[in-house]
C-alpha cells in the first residue's frame, strides 16, 4: 500500500491514569503472533518525581556531563528534572532498550506541546476559575472511584475492610492523587483551547459538495534520506569519499526539481516514477495512487493535488515524507443521490471529521511558528533519526555517549546504527560498554544483540556467553522475554548446545501454559514448536 494512504495520526501515547498510580497489564509492547502487535502504553500520574539535579550549566556526576536543560521552546526552557518526571509516566523503566529512544522522544514532544498549548491559551485570553478547578477535581474523583470500584458491593467491601467512610475515601483520593490543582488547571486550559479551535471549524455548502469530489492522481516522491544514500553510493562507485556536509534535504529538492523539469519538457511521468520514486508502494504502478477524497492525504499534498485539473502537474510539494511531484489524471463527483434530502446529516459527518483534524493541524502550526531547539545531544539524535537523518543522529549520539558513558540507551542505539552501516566491530565495542554497566548487564535484549554480533564475527565462545546471559535476564513473563527465549532456542541448537536449547523449550512451554491459564480469558493460545 502506498505510504500516501497513511492518514494523519495523534502522537500522544495511550494512557490509563488513576491519580498518581497506574493500572498495569504487562509490558508496554505486547507482540502477538501472526503479525499482530498489541501495544499497551500504561502511564501513571505523578505530581512529583525524584529529586532533580541542580540547575546549572551542566550536571557532573560519575563522569556524566549533560546539560541541565534538554530543550528550549520559544525562549522557555525544559529542565532535565522536568523531562525525567515526564519520562516516569511512560513506563520507561520497564520497556525494552530498543523502544526507549522513541519513548524518550515522545516524552519530550509532550512537554513541547504542553508549553505551546499553554502559551496559545494565554494568547487567546482563556482563563480557568478556581471553581472550575474544584468541579473538575470532583469529576475526576468520581471517575477514579468508579474505575476502581465498578459496583456498590465492591465499594462497600473495601470500606468495611479499611474501616473508613465514603467521605474519608474521597478525601484520601483528593489528597494522594488529585492534590496538584495547578496540573488540573492546566488541563482545563488546554481543554478550553481545543474546544475553541474546534468551534472555529465550519463547513459551507460549497465545501460540503467539494468533500464528495474524488481525484485520481499519481506522484513521484523523493525522500531526503534515500537521495543522500544514492549520492553517497555514486561517490563510492567512483572510489571517492562523499563530502561530510551533504545536505540531504537540499539534495532531495534538487532531484525533484530536475525531474519536474524533465516532465515539463515531455518526459513520461509514469516511467520517471518507476525509476526514481521512493514511494515503493506506488512506484511499480508508475506512481498511481488511485482514487481518493479530501481528508485522505496529508494536508500539503492534498491541497496541491485538489487544486489541479486533469492532466496538470504540480510544482514540487514538500511534506513530512519528502518532496513530491503530483499529476492529476481524472476527477469526478460522488455526490450521494440523497444529498439534498440529508444534507445536514452529511454536513455533521464532515464537520466531525474536520474537527478531528483541526487540533493536530493547530499544534503543527504552533510548532512552525515557534523556534524549538533540542539542547540534549541524545534527544537531538533521536529526533534526527526519526527524520531519517542518520549521519546527524550518529554524531549526536556519539556526543551523548561521550558526555555520559553510562547512558545505555544512547550507546545501544548508536551500536545498532553502526551495525546497520556494516561496522560490526564498533557496534560490539559499544554493546560491550553497555553490558559493562550495572544497568546494561541485566538487559536481556542488549546481551542478545551482542551475542548476534559476535556470532557474525565468528567469535562463537563469546557469543555463547552473551546468549547465556540473555537467557538468565529474560525473566519477565511477557512477550519481549518470550521472543528472546524463542530465538535463544535456535541459537543454542546452532551452537550445538542441546541441553541449553532444551531449557529454552521448557521456558517456552511454561510461558504458554501460564498464558492459557490466565483468568478472565486474558491469555492467548500459543503453539510452541516441539523441542528436538
Amino acid at each position: 500500500m502506498s505510504i500516501m494512504r497513511m492518514r494523519k495520526f495523534f502522537r500522544k501515547p495511550l494512557r490509563l491514569r488513576f491519580g498518581r498510580k497506574h493500572l498495569s497489564f504487562g509490558t508496554p509492547v505486547q507482540v502477538v503472533f501472526w503479525g499482530i502487535v498489541i501495544i499497551f502504553v500504561v502511564g501513571a500520574y505523578y505530581s512529583f518525581g525524584p529529586a532533580g539535579r541542580a540547575r546549572s550549566a551542566q550536571s557532573e556526576q560519575g563522569g556524566r556531563r549533560v546539560s541541565a536543560v534538554v530543550a528550549v521552546v520559544g525562549g522557555k526552557e525544559i529542565p532535565r528534572e522536568q523531562f525525567e518526571r515526564e519520562l516516569l509516566r511512560t513506563g520507561y523503566d520497564e520497556s525494552p532498550v530498543s523502544s526507549r529512544p522513541m519513548t524518550k522522544l515522545s516524552a519530550l514532544e509532550q512537554l513541547i506541546d504542553s508549553i505551546l498549548e499553554l502559551e496559545a491559551a494565554k494568547h487567546e485570553g482563556i482563563k480557568v476559575s478556581g471553581k472550575e478547578v474544584e468541579q473538575k477535581r470532583e469529576e475526576m474523583l468520581e471517575q477514579a472511584i468508579q474505575a476502581r470500584f465498578p459496583t456498590k458491593r465492591d465499594l462497600k467491601e473495601y470500606l468495611d475492610r479499611k474501616r473508613m467512610t465514603y467521605e474519608q475515601l474521597k478525601q484520601k483520593i483528593r489528597d494522594e492523587q488529585l492534590g496538584d490543582l495547578d496540573a488540573i488547571r492546566k488541563m482545563l486550559l488546554v481543554d478550553k483551547l481545543r474546544e475553541l479551535v474546534e468551534s472555529r471549524v465550519q463547513v459551507t455548502d460549497a465545501e460540503l459538495r467539494a468533500s464528495f469530489e474524488e481525484i485520481k492522481a499519481r506522484h513521484i516522491l523523493i525522500r531526503p534520506s534515500e537521495e543522500k544514500k544514492r549520492i553517497e553510493a555514486d561517490y563510492k562507485k567512483r572510489n571517492q569519499q562523499p563530502p561530510a556536509d551533504l545536505d540531504a534535504d537540499a539534495l532531495a529538492r534538487k532531484r525533484a526539481e530536475d525531474l519536474l523539469a524533465q516532465i515539463k519538457k515531455g518526459a513520461d511521468f509514469a516511467k520517471l516514477a518507476r525509476e526514481f520514486s521512493d514511494d515503493k508502494g506506488s512506484a511499480k504502478q508508475g506512481g498511481d495512487l488511485g482514487w481518493f477524497r479530501p481528508g485522505t492525504m496529508v494536508p500539503e499534498f492534498e491541497q496541491a493535488a485538489f487544486a489541479l485539473k486533469p492532466g496538470q502537474v504540480s510544482e514540487v510539494v514538500k511534506t513530512d515524507f519528502g518532496y513530491h511531484i503530483i499529476q492529476v489524471t481524472e476527477r469526478r463527483s460522488k455526490l450521494p443521490a440523497d444529498f439534498e434530502k440529508n444534507k445536514e446529516k452529511y454536513r455533521a459527518e464532515e464537520l466531525q471529521k474536520r474537527k478531528g483534524a483541526a487540533w493536530p493541524a493547530y499544534l503543527k502550526e504552533l510548532r512552525k511558528q515557534t523556534q524549538i531547539t533540542i539542547v540534549d545531544a541524545e534527544l537531538r539524535g533521536y529526533k534526527n533519526l526519526s527524520e531519517g537523518k542518520q549521519d546527524e543522529a550518529m554524531a549526536d549520539l556519539e556526543e551523548a555517549v561521550r558526555q555520559d558513558p553510562q547512558n545505555v540507551d544512547a550507546a545501544y542505539q548508536l551500536a545498532m546504527l553502526y551495525r546497520d552501516k556494516g561496522d560490526k566491530n564498533r557496534a560490539v565495542e559499544l554493546l560491550q560498554q553497555v553490558a559493562g554497566t550495572e544497568q546494561g548487564a541485566r538487559m536481556a535484549d542488549v546481551r542478545m544483540a551482542l551475542g548476534d554480533l559476535l556470532m557474525d564475527l565468528k567469535r562463537k565462545d563469546e557469543a555463547l556467553t552473551e546468549y547465556r546471559a540473555a537467557s538468565e535476564w529474560a525473566v519477565r513473563p511477557d512477550f519481549s522475554s518470550y521472543f528472546i527465549h524463542l530465538r535463544l532456542k535456535d541459537k543454542f541448537k546452532e551452537l550445538g548446545q542441546k541441553e541449553l536449547a532444551a531449557q529454552e523449550q521448557a521456558w517456552l512451554n511454561d510461558f504458554a501454559k501460564r498464558q492459557q491459564e490466565m483468568p478472565g480469558g486474558m491469555g492467548m493460545p500459543i503453539t510452541i514448536p516441539p523441542g528436538g
